[in-house]
């Protein structure tokens, strides 16, 4: 069975199993961080990924995992300069 990890695409937060992070740092070259507080435990399981959030769940995927995108992406729209 496939690990599963869920990136929410509006905060860019992941969740993944203790222990798996550093592999996943080593698999996408660094591009995620620990975020949040330490739990008694002495760890956290949420990370936030940088960059492309469909090109790391296709790395991730093509690596074994199970990747669950959730929530609306954030959109940007291009500001108009007539506008202002």
């Amino acid at each position: 069975m496939a690990v599963e990890i869920t990136i929410n695409r509006s905060t860019k937060t992941m969740v993944m199993p203790q222990g798996e992070a550093e592999k996943i740092k080593d698999i996408v070259g660094g591009q995620i961080r620990k975020v949040g507080a330490l739990t008694s435990a002495g760890g956290t399981n949420r990370w936030v990924a940088g960059g492309n959030l469909e090109e790391l769940a296709d790395i991730l995927r093509g690596a074994g995992y199970e990747v669950h995108l959730v929530g609306q992406p954030v959109l940007y729209e291009e500001d108009e300069e007539d506008e202002w």
